[in-house]
């Protein structure tokens, strides 16, 4: 019989009390960068990302994740000219490159688990060592809402 194999999972977090956008007198802009220490040393089979905010308007979100080696990948975003809607929160929202339903298929506020933004796909980092600091970037693109990042997860997959 051949023998059983398991992935292991490793999550990292990180608690924040970050004001979105840093400064809310300015309008839009971004809020200050929200890192997670990844100390350990592995291969990425599959990485998904869950994020806890409040924010009056999520739709003006830009969000955004950044590993060690500068990889950068755009989890979220909307066009206001073609994309304006309602709707507030992201609570324990997973991006899963595995996951039936798209973000921009969702509903605010998003709880569950969503694709990110297509083209975008968080296996862009498999087969990476992770170790490092990660970035969570969120840019607010609108005037006059405000919100805080609560928390982020890191989930890897690893052989």
């Amino acid at each position: 019989a051949p023998a059983a194999s398991a992935d292991l999972t490793l999550i990292y977090t990180g608690s924040f009390d970050l004001r979105i956008p840093a400064e809310p007198q300015t309008g839009h802009a971004w809020m200050n960068d929200a890192v997670i220490n990844v100390p350990d040393s592995f291969t990425v089979i599959d990485l998904d990302v869950e994020i806890t905010l409040e924010h009056t308007s999520v739709f003006d979100l830009q969000l955004f994740v950044k590993g060690p080696d500068g990889m950068r990948l755009t989890l979220n975003y909307y066009e206001h000219e073609d994309e304006f809607l309602e709707g507030q929160d992201y609570t324990a929202t997973i991006f899963d490159d595995e996951a039936e339903t798209a973000i921009e298929g969702g509903q605010a506020p998003f709880t569950g688990r969503f694709t990110p933004r297509a083209p975008a796909e968080l296996s862009v980092f498999d087969g990476r060592d992770p170790q490092g600091l990660w970035t969570v970037q969120i840019y607010d693109s609108w005037y006059a809402n405000v919100g805080t990042l609560y928390e982020v997860k890191l989930i890897f997959q690893t052989p």
